[in-house]
């Protein structure tokens, strides 16, 4: 008998580079579920069902939980922002989820004997809202019963913060529900569904949502990566008292002494929101520049950022890692072991692909991750 405690699983995973990694640390659950089909073939005369023939085998779900790192700490739910178009509704919710899927469609053919899922599908995302009723101008209800009318939908930015150099979650959001509850012995309450029109976008801060009345760039942040799939940058303007019409660009560099513009937003006249997209090469180091067409002594408050497409690096088992696992083509090998890593103990392996990946932000605990992967052929059952 050889009974083992949870504490000391290992789990392993490709990060970006293919490189197989131990992410057993930012991790606290998983569970591993294969099947095999067994058909029946039970025939006349015969008293039980018969399950003669083995079919295919399936690895099946790799689900994976454990807590939200954008870099290198653990973070509480406590510091979610939330804004939408124009508003920052922070202070009006205290829930928030974002969830990313990917379609995988089974493709194996004649000769395999385990389910493959070798070519990625379509992509897909939602967030989901819960925080208390608020009638206010500007407030959790009035926008979210505005959005539900809105054919064009709402510029959406969720982060744990939004000073530069914060990873930020973005996305053109389509609002399908809404729910205001009542109840006697309660606060008021409202929650709130979104899908994505497009894709869910992981994103870096250039901009804290901070007053500016004058003109100049902001602090360069080093993304580590030169990417050439483009990507989109997301502008939210809640207060605007300038006389002129302001720009605010999106630069890119190799290095902090010499910028380009990758971008520019069109020009502000009042308060809203915008998002841009550009395609190509986009340069590592990124940052915000404000010109104008008149005068910002006014005062212009505002966040932007930018969100990459097609990057291909983050620490394994960071967020970013997560996010980069739905935009990649190709499956990652996986080793789980129940009872560790050392020489002799049982070991999992294969190929897999990422098909969900969800976050919970909620005002009351630290923020957590839930991950399902999806065998992709054979799995081995072996040793270390």
């Amino acid at each position: 008998m050889a009974k083992s405690h949870g504490r000391v699983a290992v789990l392993k995973l490709d990060d970006l580079d293919g490189v197989l990694t131990d992410i057993s640390t930012y991790c606290d659950q998983a569970s591993f579920q294969p099947s095999a089909d067994r058909p029946e073939t039970q025939t006349f005369g015969q008293g039980a069902k018969r399950r003669e023939v083995l079919g295919l085998r399936d690895g099946g779900t790799i689900s994976v939980q454990g807590f939200f790192v954008p870099a290198s700490s653990k973070l509480h739910g406590r510091t979610t922002k939330l804004l939408v178009d124009e508003f920052d509704v922070s202070a009006y919710f205290d829930q928030a989820t974002i969830r990313r899927t990917c379609d995988l469609s089974e493709t194996q053919t004649f000769g395999d004997d385990w389910k493959e899922r070798g070519v990625p599908g379509l992509v897909d995302g939602s967030m989901s809202v819960g925080g208390f009723f608020d009638s206010a101008a500007g407030g959790a209800d009035a926008i979210v019963r505005s959005a539900l009318a809105d054919a064009d939908g709402q510029v959406v930015t969720r982060g744990y913060s939004l000073a530069i150099g914060s990873l930020v979650d973005v996305l053109q959001a389509a609002e399908t529900n809404f729910d205001e509850s009542v109840n006697e012995n309660e606060v008021n309450r409202l929650s709130a569904e979104f899908v994505a029109d497009g894709y869910v976008d992981l994103g870096v801060s250039l901009h804290d949502l901070s007053a500016e009345t004058a003109t100049g760039q902001f602090a360069p942040v080093n993304e580590s990566e030169n990417t050439t799939g483009g990507g989109i940058g997301t502008l939210h303007v809640t207060a605007f008292g300038g006389s002129g019409s302001p720009t605010i660009s999106i630069l890119h560099s190799t290095s902090t002494s010499t910028s380009a513009v990758l971008g520019t937003f069109t020009a502000i006249t009042a308060v809203g929101a915008q998002r841009l997209t550009v395609s190509g090469a986009v340069k590592k180091i990124l940052r915000a520049r404000i010109d104008t067409a008149g005068s910002v002594a006014g005062g212009i408050t505002f966040h932007t950022s930018f969100a990459r497409r097609g990057f291909a690096y983050g620490t394994a088992g960071t967020y970013r890692h997560w996010c980069g696992m739905l935009q990649t083509s190709g499956s990652q090998s996986f080793e789980l072991g129940p009872e560790g890593g050392t020489s002799g103990k049982r070991k999992i392996s294969g190929e897999a692909r990422l098909s969900s990946l969800e976050v919970a932000f909620n005002e009351n605990e630290v923020t957590r991750f839930s991950a399902d992967l999806m065998a992709d052929s054979t799995v081995t059952f072996g040793t270390f």
